[in-house]
């Protein structure tokens, strides 16, 4: 099927800016297991002070979290992860839950702060960790988490860095270190049926997209296929093309915005007025000007764009989390086959581009929030070091201590099966789900090993080769943001002029008004220097 012109652009940037609102993000959950490690940067292992927590006294710890599940007074009272908790670390253990997203836990939050009935352990993002770090509200932990190596030694410098203010560690990082699982598939059969290779460049990649749109590649004699389909443009599935560029990510933090980043050299990039920014939409716009892409993609959802892979619709696809869809007998494979049993979709490695570059997606840290203590915890020497200790315990790392077990299998003997050792199945998944939900707190997450569970020895390999996909050597500056001191409103003129662009609404020429256009009405040259402050003081760049 080819480009439809009827769809008016006007109509299209009405969509986007309701697609952008609602569009959830992807580098949220993420799906590799943990890396080379190292203390924070603050910390200094040869000081290390002696213990100042009695493990014989039983310690009162509070915590608060937002909660999307349904909240089942059972498993506040009666669970037995919390029964474990207790038993192990001699402490007495209250869960705050809050129903609702994060802004519904922030209003909670504020109003104990403000009465003084401040829990010990809070979950926070990076700007209302550098907020309440300035109003005293909460406690640096160096310290403490001296005496607790394990997890001191879990993360990155990188992942630690996210939760230091003012050269102090302030809390735990609930992180990925491979960022979130992105990948790109294609029908093979209709490769095979127009005598085509799958792609291994930019260039091969428009010409097979293209041909998929005007051949005829299910040769039922209609115009009713196009090559490339998404869940809009700029989302953060759509990085393998932006990584050909040397743009290493989009859409995790704004869908339509490109993040900034700092490279292995120490060089901040600002990714809206980037040059490789600006290569991408040059790109696309090719792949518009080809009629190799859905003239729907910008109003489609993740399940539209899956249905038309279902109807046959679309020969190339980029996909979040691919693990949940496409692999062994995922749900999205199932339908496919039952639609068409010819139908053969198989992941495609990332493209190349003009330099040689190529990813899948960011492989720095995704997902920053963080567990922070609180002044609270200073009513008891020795607290805070308890507190750690509980997170130590739950940490959903590999090779974690028994809470962390308890996270991802459940009780052993009631909710999961071992054999020498080594879970074989989990027999309980909902009620394992139900009760550890409610008491878990961070952790990089998930781990292969339980995949390994379900999965056989090709989808494990797959997946990770999706993983070793992403690209390296930059860290995503977003990540360490805090609020700014004024209201910036450009990322919606970021948004809007990249449909204009891609488009050829706007000719790419006036790429250089643009970026003049941002810096000045929108106020981007303050945003950047306020950006650049935040960084230095997180000790990224200097």
């Amino acid at each position: 099927m080819g480009f439809r012109k009827k769809h008016a652009f006007a109509a299209i940037a009405i969509a986007f800016c309701v697609l952008v609102s609602a569009c959830s993000k992807t580098g949220s959950s993420s799906d590799s297991a943990p890396t080379a490690t190292s203390v924070p940067a603050t910390s200094n292992p040869s000081e290390k002070k002696a213990s100042s927590d009695d493990p014989s006294i039983k310690r009162k710890i509070e915590f608060i979290k937002p909660f999307s599940g349904k909240l089942n007074d059972q498993f506040l009272a009666d669970n037995p992860l919390k029964t474990k908790l207790e038993q192990e670390l001699n402490i007495d253990l209250k869960a705050n839950l809050v129903p609702g997203a994060y802004d519904a836990y922030m209003q909670k939050l504020n109003t104990l702060i403000a009465s003084g009935s401040l829990p010990d352990l809070v979950y926070l993002n990076r700007s209302d960790l550098v907020r309440f770090v300035k109003q005293g509200v909460l406690l640096p932990i160096d310290e403490a988490l001296a005496q607790v190596p394990d997890l001191q030694n879990s993360r990155t410098k990188e992942a630690w860095t996210l939760t230091n203010v003012a050269n102090k560690t302030y809390g735990v990082s609930r992180v990925s270190q491979g960022g979130a699982a992105n990948g790109s598939y294609i029908r093979q059969d209709w490769l095979d049926k127009l005598g085509l290779q799958i792609p291994k460049t930019t260039d091969d990649l428009l010409k097979v997209l293209t041909a998929f749109s005007a051949n005829d590649p299910d040769g039922n004699g209609k115009a009713d296929t196009y090559g490339y389909s998404a869940y809009g443009f700029g989302v953060n599935a759509q990085s393998m093309i932006g990584n050909a560029f040397g743009l290493p990510s989009l859409g995790i933090t704004e869908t339509g915005v490109p993040e900034d980043w700092i490279d292995a050299q120490g060089k901040l990039h600002f990714g809206p007025i980037s040059p490789e920014y600006k290569q991408y939409l040059t790109y696309m716009k090719k792949l518009v000007d080809s009629k190799a892409i859905d003239p729907d993609i910008v109003t489609n959802t993740l399940q539209i764009s899956q249905q038309k892979m279902i109807q046959g619709q679309v020969g190339f696809v980029s996909m979040p989390n691919p693990q949940n869809w496409m692999f062994g007998a995922a749900t999205l494979q199932k339908q496919i086959t039952a639609a068409s049993p010819s139908a053969k979709w198989v992941y495609v490695e990332p493209v190349k581009g003009p330099t040689g570059l190529s990813g899948n997606g960011s492989g720095s840290l995704s997902a920053p929030f963080m567990y922070a203590v609180t002044k609270n915890a200073a009513s008891e020497p020795g607290k805070v070091e308890r507190i750690l200790k509980l997170i130590d315990y739950l940490d959903s790392r590999e090779q974690g201590k028994p809470g962390s077990e308890i996270i991802k299998y459940g009780i052993d003997g009631v909710d999961n099966e071992r054999v020498n050792g080594k879970v074989i199945k989990v027999t309980r998944p909902d009620e394992v789900l139900q009760y550890t939900s409610t008491y878990e707190l961070t952790g990089l997450f998930p781990s292969i090993d339980k995949l390994k569970i379900s999965w056989n020895e090709a989808d494990i390999a797959m997946y990770q080769k999706v993983l070793d996909h992403n690209s390296r050597g930059h860290t995503i500056a977003n990540n360490y943001y805090s609020t700014l001191s004024f209201t910036y409103d450009g990322s919606k003129y970021v948004q809007e002029m990249a449909l204009k662009f891609i488009y050829g609404r706007e000719d790419l020429a006036a790429w250089d008004d643009y970026v003049k256009t941002l810096n000045e009405r929108y106020k981007y040259q303050d945003v950047q220097e306020q950006r650049k402050l935040q960084l230095q003081e997180a000790g990224l760049i200097k």
